[in-house]
């Protein structure tokens, strides 16, 4: 599947848009789990942080 298709599911999966998905497999690649700490603490607490697990076994 072509890594924009895996960027639309895990959208879906997370409730997040895919330019989010996008950013946060971008900071990844950067810059590892360190650069995926959230910014803002209501995102983490509502699910939405890339390091909660969603998206082990997506290839990123």
């Amino acid at each position: 599947m072509p890594g924009s298709m895996q960027q639309k599911r895990a959208a879906e999966r997370l409730s997040a848009g895919v330019g989010a998905v996008h950013n946060w497999v971008k900071a990844y690649r950067e810059g590892g789990m360190a650069a995926l700490q959230t910014r803002n603490r209501n995102a983490a607490q509502n699910g939405k942080w890339i390091g909660n697990g969603v998206l082990d076994g997506w290839g990123w």
